[in-house]
């Protein structure tokens, strides 16, 4: 497991062997998931530009910033809610950085769309945001930091995948591990809010 409290989750839930990483997720320095599409992986399947994986992020950032909004304005922890506030700005200069890599990459091929500024429903891990929100309802601040954390796991591990595909490309490299790495930074706030609030 990646971290105590889903180690603690698998305990609670009858798991006989549940075991912690030494140094949580950012302490990994192994292989990356892989498995049938399930989270992420049938949306990314057909992203195989720079350009399509920059959209394909923004996309995904676009939908984790709006659940993540949902979250802070219904969460009555104020420690809870600080946190989702900065998640939504974190999104925000995400897609801002996404959207200038796009548009850096139209400039050297003007047949190149920018992204849409209608994005689709989707939140990081490829999860529909009105399923996000509707599963959140009555979900108390643990278990929605919880769902929380699967989102930014998803979402490290596909830039984590993108870096793996354009490993040719640097200027795309360099910006999907900016992005894994403040995906790493985000589950670790997240974690040690659920450590002091367990």
């Amino acid at each position: 497991m990646r971290s105590r409290s889903a180690a603690g989750l698998l305990e609670g839930a009858g798991f006989q062997q549940a075991h912690t990483l030494t140094g949580g997720l950012l302490a990994w320095d192994g292989r990356t998931a892989s498995g049938p599409p399930e989270t992420g992986m049938l949306i990314f399947s057909d992203a195989d530009t720079p350009q399509a994986l920059g959209q394909l992020a923004m996309m995904l950032e676009e939908g984790s910033r709006r659940f993540y909004s949902s979250m802070a304005d219904a969460a009555s922890n104020p420690s809870v809610k600080v946190l989702f506030d900065e998640l939504v700005l974190a999104e925000t200069h995400h897609q801002e950085k996404l959207l200038n890599f796009c548009r850096r990459l139209s400039a050297k091929d003007p047949t190149s769309p920018l992204p849409q500024s209608d994005y689709p429903d989707l939140m990081e891990g490829g999860i529909p945001l009105t399923e996000g929100l509707q599963w959140s309802k009555g979900k108390s601040a643990t278990e929605i930091l919880q769902f929380s954390m699967a989102l930014e796991t998803n979402a490290c591990d596909l830039y984590l995948r993108m870096i793996t595909r354009m490993k040719e490309d640097p200027e795309s490299t360099a910006l999907f591990e900016h992005l894994a790495g403040e995906e790493q930074l985000h589950l670790k706030r997240m974690a040690k809010l659920l450590e002091k609030k367990n």
